[in-house]
C-alpha cells in the first residue's frame, strides 16, 4: 500500500498569482480554486496514464516512471532489505503535462 508517494502540482496557484487583478474587482483569482473539483480519468489504452480534468483545463499524468522504479525495486533477488529500501527511496516522479487550457482571465 502506498499512502502518499508523490505530490503533483499542476501550477494553478502560481498561474493565478501571476495574473494581474482588475482594480474594480475585489475578489481574488485564487477564490476560483474553491470551485475546482478535479476529475480523474484513466486512459483506456495506456494503464500508466491518467487524465485530470479541472476548472482550468486538462493535464495528463504519466506514472510509468514511478511504476517502473517500484517494479525494479520489488524484483530484487537479494535477501538484503537495504537494496529494496534504497530502490524504494529513489526520487522518481511522474511526467505531468498540460494538454488543454480553458482558463480565461477576462471571463474568470
Amino acid at each position: 500500500m502506498l499512502a502518499v508517494y508523490e505530490t503533483i502540482d499542476f501550477g494553478l496557484v502560481s498561474t493565478l498569482n501571476d495574473l494581474p487583478t482588475a482594480p474594480s474587482n475585489s475578489t481574488s483569482l485564487l477564490d476560483l480554486l474553491s470551485n475546482n473539483h478535479p476529475t480523474f480519468l484513466l486512459d483506456p489504452l495506456h494503464d500508466d496514464t491518467v487524465y485530470v480534468y479541472h476548472a482550468f483545463g486538462v493535464h495528463v499524468v504519466d506514472v510509468a516512471p514511478v511504476l517502473q522504479s517500484l517494479t525494479s525495486a520489488l524484483r530484487t533477488d537479494d535477501e538484503d532489505e537495504s537494496v529494496l529500501k534504497a530502490g524504494l527511496q529513489q526520487s522518481v516522479m511522474s511526467n505531468v503535462r498540460p494538454i488543454l487550457n480553458t482558463f480565461s482571465a477576462e471571463r474568470r
